[in-house]
């Protein structure tokens, strides 16, 4: 299903559905450009090396289209189904009301292309005028957080005392032209009766007035005329300096507020199905008037049925995180970091943290179809890896109906085709089950296990051991924070994390738009919470339902026993021990369940080209030469 901005609104519920079934999604992204041009300077190419190119292509260049399709099971039909979507992405700021111009003006952003990768997206079909066009807008959460002050809640009256005007640093013209406009504004205020209620100031140099005329006239204004106001008119035409009227001010700055908050709604667009991808609350912020048609008999009620739906839509995602599938993920990851959530960071170590943190399970189907074999094997591309998997039996896979297979074993229908980011996040999942299943049938990752891997799966277990250990103690003391020296070196990032997401402070009509993940307090002292984990909410007791924080929306939740895994304090252990037993119930069609030992061969690991893998379940990044 190809979606633009054209169809977005009205499919997004569709979407949700499809994510919140789902128990995989894999993605695929097309950007403007990967390649920097850098020269490595570095006689090794390391993993801090790979990370640092994949960061400068994710500041330079822009997602143009972005395929998503969700992964579920069928005890039913024995098999996968997979629904795929087909975004098409633009970098620009959509709409084109004033409120709308505003506030590209606020945020503006760099736009770069690669000649390479628009020849190379043009000779697949790829129409990057189109992706400009009728693409669907979106906005980062570090956006959103600039946008308080700079847009939402932005006061012109407000002046910094030092940005003020000093007239000595000024021009005869520009001292003549204050006193101009005293002298205007003194005999109208003055006069009794007041024939008008405001008085027009043009500029006497004639044309319109420029902006240091219209700081002038505020803070003139301000200063001596407290009962007054001053604002432009038209494209700054002229400035018309009122009386206040107080009622009337509130009533305008409500229709405003609306009037700008209706324009960041819709400039987030895309961000709410990542942010739904994320297990991030988005419903509370969700505009369902526009999912709703205007026309609909009772549409307050089917605003209210609509809203209702989200929430349990959103409490899925929050409580069953879709595990994310990826090819050589590390680009897409970068990209996704840097458009939807904030800038990257500085460090290889950071990332490795913060992408974990936002998707605690990960699989890189380029890791899964190279690990065990030496470098000097092809380097299969995904459409290789695809018809290879292709030819595997197993597990069934029944394919989106929108798309119709060919003889040669092309998929149609959608106007989808390699390289197109829709038809390769569909690629990308049969990739994952296909390889997924022939690996736990063969057994390959524990048949014939290499010494040095044997050695680190006995350090890995008696770290497990010493952590629950570890955990055990603290748990007696109920202070979670200096169990592992892990938690230390990630506290200042989670804290750092959560600060951002309380922000803007002052303004609570933010809040629902720069949303993240309900995470649990921390207090002055550094404890946490004994019935909470270090990132989810997991109460230990009935839980409170709260439509804004709480995870638990749906008003019959099903018992969890916490979403995943995190980085450092690994919940891991807090099983006596793990199973070697993938417990794959091959009569069913399923792959290995996430909890099992398969996937703590195979899972949270990204290939990093000849640097190694970033190993996301090590208390730290970890990489390996050895594949």
């Amino acid at each position: 299903m190809e979606i633009t901005a054209e169809n977005f609104w009205k499919s997004l519920p569709e979407v949700l559905e499809a994510m919140a079934a789902a128990t995989y999604v894999s993605i695929d992204l097309e950007m403007t450009g990967i390649g920097t041009n850098r020269i490595m300077s570095s006689a090794k190419i390391t993993i801090d090396v790979v990370y640092e190119q994949a960061k400068l292509a994710a500041e330079r260049f822009q997602i143009v289209q972005f395929g998503l399709t969700c992964i579920s099971h069928s005890q039913l039909t024995k098999a996968y189904h997979a629904r795929t979507f087909n975004f098409l992405i633009t970098p620009s700021f959509t709409g084109t009301r004033t409120i709308d111009h505003r506030l590209a003006r606020v945020l503006d952003r760099y736009v770069g292309l690669s000649h390479n990768s628009v020849i190379f997206l043009r000779e697949h079909d790829f129409d990057m005028d189109r992706a400009f066009k009728d693409g669907v807008s979106f906005l980062s959460m570090h956006e959103m957080a600039e946008l308080g002050p700079k847009f939402l809640h932005y006061n012109p009256d407000a002046i910094d005392p030092a940005d003020r005007v000093v007239l000595a640093d000024h021009d005869q013209e520009a001292i003549d032209f204050h006193g101009y406009v005293h002298r205007i504004i003194d005999e109208w205020y003055t006069s009794m009766p007041r024939v008008r209620n405001f008085v027009n100031i043009t500029n006497p140099y004639g044309g319109k007035l420029n902006a240091l005329q219209v700081r002038m006239i505020r803070e003139l204004v301000n200063d001596q005329y407290a009962e007054c106001r001053a604002f432009p008119r038209g494209d700054r035409d002229f400035m018309q300096v009122v009386i206040r009227d107080p009622a009337r001010e509130a009533q305008d700055r409500a229709r405003v507020l609306a009037e700008k908050m209706d324009a960041v709604a819709r400039q987030k667009g895309f961000s709410f199905v990542i942010e739904a991808l994320m297990g991030a609350p988005f419903a509370e912020a969700f505009p369902v008037d526009y999912i709703i048609d205007d026309k609909a008999a009772d549409r307050d009620v089917e605003i209210r049925r609509a809203r209702d739906h989200l929430k349990r839509l959103q409490s899925k995602l929050i409580r069953e995180q879709p595990i994310l599938i990826g090819h050589n993920s590390l680009y897409d990851l970068c990209f996704m970091y840097r458009s939807f959530y904030a800038p990257l960071p500085d460090s290889i170590d950071e990332f490795g943290m913060a992408i974990h943190y936002l998707f605690p399970r990960m699989v890189d189907t380029k890791f899964l179809a190279r690990r065990g074999n030496h470098s000097m094997l092809a380097d299969d591309t995904l459409s290789e890896l695809f018809q290879s998997a292709n030819n595997l039996d197993m597990p069934k896979i029944i394919k989106d109906a929108d798309m119709s297979e060919n003889v040669l074993g092309e998929y149609l229908g959608i106007g989808m085709d390699a390289h197109q980011a829709g038809f390769d996040s569909w690629m990308t999942a049969v990739v994952f089950l296909k390889y997924a299943w022939a690996l736990a049938e063969k057994a390959e990752a524990y048949k014939s296990p290499t010494s040095s891997e044997m050695a680190r799966d006995e350090e890995d277990r008696k770290q497990q051991a010493a952590n629950l250990e570890q955990l055990r103690e603290a748990l007696k003391n109920v202070d979670l924070t200096a169990t592992t020296a892990a938690w230390e070196k990630h506290r200042a990032f989670e804290e750092s994390r959560r600060t951002a997401l309380q922000q803007p402070g002052a303004n609570p009509e933010l809040a629902p738009l720069i949303a993240g993940f309900p995470a649990p307090p921390v207090p002055s002292y550094g404890t946490m919470q004994p019935d909470t984990s270090w990132l989810f909410h997991e109460p230990a007791t009935t839980p409170v339902i709260d439509p804004n924080t709480s995870w638990l929306l749906d008003p019959t939740p099903e018992p969890s026993p916490g979403p995943h895994p995190t980085v450092g304090l690994n919940k891991e252990p807090l099983r006596e021990e793990l199973t070697t037993d993938c417990q794959m119930s091959f009569a069913d069609g399923r792959i290995p369940d996430w909890d099992t030992d398969f996937w703590r061969v195979y899972g949270n690991k990204l290939r990093m080209g000849l640097a190694g893998v970033l190993d996301l379940d090590e208390v730290g990044p970890a990489f390996s030469q050895e594949e």
